[in-house]
């Protein structure tokens, strides 16, 4: 067995350990609702940083951030960072909102969805929206699972396969779902979050001391001939309007995103926010540009099968420029922390898509979480980690379209939820934000209807507003 796979096993299992140690540090036999969905009364100031850093950026950032920039160049750094930067500023105006009014709904919601729609007084507008957002959900969910599968894939030359990595990553998830709850999940975060930031930082340090090392204007040029340091990219795909869209959608993030508002219900003083407002876009920048180093690098140096192969071939690539190396060893316990970033990454990911997804089937039934409702749960959690196991069996072969589609539809959503928040709560403008804001992705996807370049989700947000004004108009006459 060579160095590279006994680094995949070591993080395996390092994974695995970290799930066990959130789980046992967390336990608690009787939690409510809040608790258990939320982590209310458990969430510090590092814990609520990680734990929306963690499940913002999860295996996405670093299996199909590298696989964009490889794909289609320099463009991909303001594909994101754009709303990196301005998250804050929706933390400040949003964030806070949400909170409030959580903490005077304690105990009764267990997702942001039933929250925010429960101000409409529309128990169909709520199941309606709540079987929406499920579905637009499942794309992400399997986007975890196929991340960590194709990146083991990767890591290991195939020594383990597709099937075997996304087994191994749901049982690390069945290791703690049936009793930690966003307890664990925050605790997880807190880790992962960590190792995540440390293993991609000297990882790209290191990969630029080896681009410098080399012929680094030889690499330049060949990135240059490839079109890769020019927008829009090799491909043309990075248009003004598309960046625009994306700098919105990514803006919105930690508000549209179900798996992670839902951590925002948990806080309890506003003020704990503070490092995310600070921290948050210089973290991201770092995580980002290092993500992306690890993609052109490949571009420069290496042969890669599928863009989504990358950050695993670039590791294996590392394994054997350093094979003669004294820092040979040193970089298998850098490894062994990305590695372990990556799979936690995205466990902590699935694990709070399960609890949002759950969450939502909750407020939506109402059901009360008693002992025999926990048994329900648990049975719901069960049916949908195996159907993203089933579904992620055959995977898109650039995982970036399942977090577009994701992206999209919640985007368009977002003013249907967001409409009790500031105000606007007849049910006339609910229903209208939602068909609005829906229609220009039914009308993409089955019309094949074009919207000038602009991403579908940012048009379902326009119409999804103009829904609401509307609404507010008829509501007035």
């Amino acid at each position: 067995m060579n160095i590279e796979i006994i680094s995949v096993w070591i993080a395996i299992i390092t994974s695995l350990l970290i799930g066990l140690w959130a789980t046992i540090k967390t336990y608690k036999e009787a939690q409510g609702i809040s608790e258990y969905f939320t982590a209310v009364g458990f969430l510090d100031k590092k814990r609520i940083f990680f734990s929306v850093f963690a499940t913002t950026f999860s295996a996405f950032t670093v299996v199909g951030l590298p696989a964009m920039f490889y794909a289609h160049g320099i463009g991909a750094f303001w594909f994101m960072w754009i709303g990196i930067i301005l998250t804050p500023f929706t933390m400040h105006f949003i964030g806070r909102k949400l909170i409030r009014l959580s903490k005077e709904n304690r105990d009764k919601f267990a997702s942001p969805v039933g929250l925010l729609t429960s101000g409409y007084n529309s128990k169909a507008l709520t199941i309606v929206l709540s079987l929406t957002t499920i579905v637009v959900l499942f794309p992400y969910l399997i986007l975890q699972i196929a991340g960590v599968g194709k990146f083991l894939v990767s890591i290991s030359n195939g020594s383990i396969s597709y099937i075997l990595g996304t087994l191994l990553c749901c049982v690390i998830v069945g290791a703690y779902i049936y009793s930690g709850g966003a307890k664990a999940d925050a605790e997880t975060d807190l880790i992962q979050g960590i190792l995540l930031v440390i293993g991609t930082s000297v990882v790209g340090l290191l990969i630029i001391y080896l681009m410098f090392d080399s012929d680094f204007t030889t690499q330049v040029a060949s990135l240059n001939e490839k079109k890769l340091l020019s927008i829009p990219g090799p491909k043309g795909y990075f248009t003004i309007p598309l960046l625009i869209s994306y700098g919105i959608i990514f803006t919105l993030i930690s508000i549209s995103t179900p798996q992670v508002s839902q951590k925002l219900m948990g806080i309890e003083n506003e003020k704990d926010l503070k490092p995310l407002f600070i921290w948050y876009p210089i973290v991201g920048t770092i995580v980002l540009m290092f993500a992306g180093l690890m993609g052109l690098y490949a571009a420069a140096n290496l042969k890669v099968s599928t863009p989504d192969f990358v950050s695993g071939d670039v590791l294996r690539s590392l394994f054997t420029t350093l094979s003669e190396s004294s820092f040979r060893y040193v970089f298998l316990f850098i490894s062994v922390l990305f590695i372990s970033g990556v799979i936690s990454a995205a466990v902590s990911t699935i694990d709070s898509l399960l609890l949002a997804i759950t969450g939502i089937i909750r407020d939506s039934a109402m059901l009360d979480y008693t002992r025999e409702n926990k048994r329900i749960f648990r049975i719901f959690t069960s049916i949908i980690l195996i159907l993203g196991i089933v579904l992620s069996s055959k995977p898109p072969l650039f995982i970036v379209n399942l977090a577009q589609v994701q992206l999209a539809g919640l985007t368009s959503l977002l003013p249907c939820l967001l409409g009790p928040l500031f105000g606007v709560n007849n049910r006339v403008a609910g229903w209208l934000a939602l068909v609005l804001g829906l229609f220009p992705i039914i009308a993409n996807k089955f019309f094949g209807v074009g919207f000038w370049g602009v991403e579908i989700g940012v048009v379902g947000l326009i119409m999804g507003l103009i829904g609401l004004f509307i609404g507010k108009i008829f509501e007035k006459s």
